[in-house]
């Protein structure tokens, strides 16, 4: 049984970026995730905001692989003609790719895939040991809980409903029901995650290129022609279609504060509906439709796409769907993300509401600040009055 600084249960965009900070200082950390494949992996939209947007300017004080990441795999900016803000738009695959190269080269960092079922804190040594469903044991002082739309989860659309944190990937209803006898306190929250179709499909005659500026040319090896694309719905929507794709703003409009910016921009042009194409990758032809949000079954949603000009023969490759999840409680975290009644045990990302990827990445600074602050015991983080780097008191 090895000890640890700090273990981080999940290895999302947060709990990756929390692990490559704290091991700047370095500070012991296992990162456990359900998979090692893909870690920080995008599930929604591939985009972030430009350098030039203050919390992407700040997230690099703190934590400069982040941010060089997304330089280092972005393709392509988009301009404010289409979009809400500036963005750089990043090759899915390789940013993740990027990311496990980087977690797994690092002295102070190790990775285990596995799916942790128990946390157990020692009272006398003041640590907690953390228990994989294979009975593998972990112990460390910290815990950093990033285990996204992951906990007690499902993913469902049209008539199809399954245990899962995302399309295809287990989720944990085990460390949900541990977590309780801690006296955490969960709510449900809902995301969505869009559709992809095959690329060979589109028919670029009929849709727009979104203007921007082409970015690290020479670093993608491919003679694939990333583009991101426009286009809009051809016909009027039922009633029916109505109520379940993109207008309802419940739900969507609460899980990403950046999508939904978008969509006032870019929902309706000339009274038509509008839907951006993002390729997934120089090393795939998939293309992910954001501003589609839906929980019909699979022929009404390839019917719907079919309906997009441009997009009359492409094939849907990946269904859009939701997911139902175990989120926490506001209320129950300190400044720093740690739990106000549970010391040592910091919670960041999904977990703590459905939020935009720059958010993740806030809340995984504060965590390992403070970790960092309390390891060394003094201040060597220190965050200015007006820092960008923080959540909303709604969240706390």
């Amino acid at each position: 049984m090895k000890n640890y600084d700090v273990i981080i249960i999940g290895a999302g965009l947060s709990g990756s970026s929390a692990a490559a900070m704290l091991s700047e200082y370095k500070i012991s950390v296992l990162i456990i995730n359900i998979s090692m494949d893909n870690p920080a992996y995008l599930k929604y939209a591939p985009v972030f905001p430009a350098e030039k947007e203050g919390i992407i300017k700040e997230i690099e004080n703190y934590n400069k692989f982040v941010v060089q990441n997304i330089k280092k795999t972005s393709f392509f900016k988009t301009f404010k003609k289409e979009c809400a803000k500036d963005l750089n738009v990043v090759d899915r695959r390789r940013f993740s790719l990027s990311f496990k190269f980087f977690l797994e080269s690092q002295d102070y960092i190790d990775t285990r895939q596995g799916l942790v079922t128990e946390l157990k804190k020692d009272e006398i040594e003041e640590n907690y040991s953390v228990i994989l469903n294979d009975g593998s044991k972990f112990t460390a002082k910290n815990i950093i809980i990033a285990c996204g739309t992951f906990l007690n989860s499902k993913v469902s659309y049209g008539d199809y409903a399954v245990k899962a944190g995302r399309h295809g990937e287990i989720c944990s209803e085990s460390l949900y029901n541990n977590l309780l006898k801690y006296g955490i306190m969960f709510k449900n929250y809902k995301s969505f995650v869009g559709p992809r179709v095959d690329g060979k499909g589109i028919d670029k005659g009929k849709i727009k290129e979104i203007s921007g500026k082409r970015v690290n040319v020479n670093s993608f090896k491919s003679k694939k022609s990333l583009n991101v694309l426009c286009s809009y719905l051809k016909r009027g929507l039922s009633n029916y279609e109505r109520k379940n794709l993109i207008n309802n703003f419940d739900d969507y409009s609460s899980f990403n504060n950046l999508i939904e910016n978008k969509i006032n921009s870019l929902q309706f042009s000339n009274g038509k509906i509008n839907f951006i194409l993002y390729p997934e990758s120089s090393q795939s032809e998939e293309y992910y439709i954001d501003n589609f949000c839906s929980v019909l079954n699979e022929n009404f949603q390839e019917a719907i796409i079919n309906s997009i000009s441009g997009l009359e023969s492409v094939v849907m490759t990946r269904p859009a769907y939701t997911i139902e999840y175990s989120g926490l409680l506001p209320g129950q975290l300190k400044n720093n993300m740690e739990s106000k009644d549970t010391k040592s045990i910091f919670f960041i990302g999904e977990i703590n509401s459905p939020c935009d990827y720059e958010t993740a990445i806030s809340q995984s600074i504060l965590a390992a600040s403070g970790i960092i602050n309390r390891f060394y015991n003094k201040p060597l983080i220190k965050f200015k009055k007006n820092s960008k780097i923080n959540v909303s008191r709604e969240t706390l």
